[in-house]
């Protein structure tokens, strides 16, 4: 049937009249160029680096808001082990606030898209990620406790009922989940999204593993530049993991895993400073110096082992 109203036909006309609600968005539905070589708009880059900028202004400004009595010490917040809960409950909150809030509000997209779908297999996935890692640092120890390089002093259920001895190791494991949770959702989720959207996919891998190592610059422990190094390797290897799966639940458990084993087993019980539960007491002797070379060559095992767990798996599609 025919419209013949000519008042109809000029509205449609009209500077009020767009069919922009009818468009299917471009910004979901285009794939991320895999080129280095192939750049993204000069319109992109702009509208890519306001989101990268916003959701870190956003990030702080929550911050500032619940993050105040990390401005008190240790001392004041019950200890080094309830500090270091309180920073990563901040930081969890704070990340993921700003991440979603900027995905919703900025990118116009849906939380689901940065690798959060909720199914049996992002289960499956954060348990692969603890239990390669977990394999990899076992190796480690015992080829370390063989090669004499480590000499353990006394365990802690010496000095601590089995009680304790279990609440701490779940204390622990959940602070290392936060920190798993609020890195890859930063770092992989968001920041290697926006970057890969201006520019490109290969651009996206390299600068937000840069930006993801200078967020460790403020260790209170010290910082080198083969820790720094060590980290850049480390969003490599995760963003690998994100890659292979589309998903961020892989890369999860291995950094949740990383922190969590390397504290529980290989620490001298320290992380950024804070004096945090580990399993032993361990005394470094005769430890090889190029320690760099040893925790690469970890990272690498770990990746041919991520390869060896999604060899069978196609990716899901990352439509940005």
């Amino acid at each position: 049937m025919s419209n013949s109203d000519p008042d109809k036909h000029k509205k449609d006309k009209s500077w009020l009249h767009s069919d922009i609600y009818a468009r299917p968005s471009p910004s979901i539905s285009q794939a991320p160029r895999t080129s280095i070589f192939q750049f993204g708009t000069f319109g992109d880059i702009i509208s890519n680096a306001g989101k990268f900028l916003g959701q870190s202004i956003l990030f702080y400004m929550i911050f500032f808001m619940v993050g105040i009595p990390l401005f008190f010490g240790p001392r004041e917040l019950g200890g080094d082990q309830a500090y270091l809960a309180f920073r990563e409950i901040v930081k969890l909150i704070c990340s993921t606030i700003s991440v979603f809030f900027a995905v919703k509000v900025f990118d116009d997209s849906e939380i689901a898209d940065l690798g959060l779908k909720l199914n049996r297999r992002a289960f499956h996935d954060f348990l692969a990620g603890l239990t390669i890692v977990f394999i990899v640092l076992s190796m480690y120890f015992f080829l370390s406790l063989g090669a004499g390089w480590i000499v353990i002093q006394d365990f802690v259920w010496q000095r601590m009922s089995l009680a304790g001895v279990l609440g701490n190791i779940l204390i622990t494991f959940i602070i290392f989940c936060f920190v798993g949770w609020s890195e890859e959702l930063l770092s992989r989720g968001f920041h290697l999204r926006v970057i890969s959207k201006g520019l490109n996919l290969p651009l996206g891998v390299i600068l937000s593993s840069v930006y993801f190592s200078y967020m460790h610059r403020d260790n209170p422990g010290g910082v080198s530049f083969d820790y720094l190094l060590f980290v850049f390797i480390g969003g490599l290897m995760f963003s690998f993991a994100f890659l292979r799966t589309g998903q961020l639940w892989l890369a999860m458990g291995l950094h949740a895993g990383w922190n969590f084993f390397s504290i529980l087993i290989f620490s001298e019980g320290s992380i950024l400073g804070l004096k945090i539960f580990s399993l032993m007491d361990i005394r470094y002797v005769n430890f090889p110096t190029q320690l760099i070379v040893i925790q690469l060559f970890l990272l690498a095992v770990i990746t041919v082992l991520i390869y060896l767990y999604t060899i069978n798996r196609k990716p899901e599609p990352l439509e940005w």
